[in-house]
Order: C-alpha cells, then sequence, then structure tokens
C-alpha cells in the first residue's frame, strides 16, 4: 500500500526542533569537546559511538538518542539537498519522513528507522557513510528528473 503523505504541521516541526536541540545535549554527553561546534555528522558518528560503548539498556533512552540522530540526519538532507519533512500514513502506522520529487516520484526516506536497524544491529560509524550513501543516490536520480 502506498502511504499517504502529509505536510508536518507546527507541533511536528516544533517535535523536529525539539529533537536537534536534544541532539546538540547528546554531543556534549558523549563528545564534550565537540559541545561548543556546529553539528556535523563527524560529530554525531563520534558522540554515537561512545554512546553505543556504554552498552544501554534504557528503552526510552535507547529510543530518545535513535529519535534524536535520526532527526539530526534528516535536517541534513532537508538542508543540504532541499529534501521536505513530511508525515506518511499506512496500514502500518504514522512516521515522519523526509521526501523527494513531490508528486513525480515521491521518494521517501525515514531517518529515524535508519538509525533504529543500525542500533539494533550495534553498528557504529555509520552516519556520515549512511548520508552519503543517501545523498549520491538522491543526486543520482535527480540527473534523471
Amino acid at each position: 500500500m502506498t502511504p499517504t503523505i502529509m505536510k508536518v504541521n507546527e507541533e511536528e516541526i516544533a517535535w523536529i526542533n525539539m529533537k536537534l536541540e536534544a541532539a546538540k545535549l547528546f554531543i556534549k554527553a558523549f563528545s564534550p569537546d565537540d559541545a561548543e561546534k556546529e553539528i556535523t555528522l563527524t560529530i554525531l558518528d563520534r558522540a554515537f559511538t561512545a554512546w553505543t560503548a556504554t552498552t544501554p539498556t534504557d528503552v526510552q533512552h535507547i529510543n530518545e538518542v535513535i529519535d534524536n540522530v535520526g532527526i539530526v540526519v534528516g535536517q541534513k538532507l532537508v538542508d543540504d539537498l532541499g529534501l521536505n519533512w513530511v508525515v506518511t500514513k499506512d496500514q502500518n502506522g504514522i512516521d515522519l519522513a523526509v521526501l523527494a520529487y513531490p508528486n513525480k516520484g515521491d521518494i521517501l526516506f525515514y531517518p529515524v528507522k535508519l538509525i533504529a536497524e543500525r542500533v539494533e544491529r550495534r553498528e557504529t560509524n555509520f552516519i556520515e557513510n549512511l548520508y552519503k550513501n543517501l545523498e549520491q543516490q538522491l543526486l543520482q536520480l535527480f540527473a534523471r528528473y
């Protein structure tokens, strides 16, 4: 089933902004030398790797980190490539996604889910490469449209 795509509302935008701010606190806690720097994917990778090394078990905390990191990755796609935050709804529920090619292909990326999959596998040092791969795929698609 193709998901229904809806614009984000003010409440969802506020939540995204809250997660971007929470990501700064995450970096301060797990990569303190980077706390005052602008967030980059390298810095996010470093903090995420340090966090993973603590072998977290609190499910709520893990989900918060997944959200924070996923939102940063999604926002970078929005900022760098002109994608848009959207909400999708399908038989499995409602999700936040970033959208490329609205009404021309409706390519959706679910950055929080991408991070969650890697947390389950306990991967580290993947964020920057994940972004570069997504960027490359999108740029190849941009050339087609």
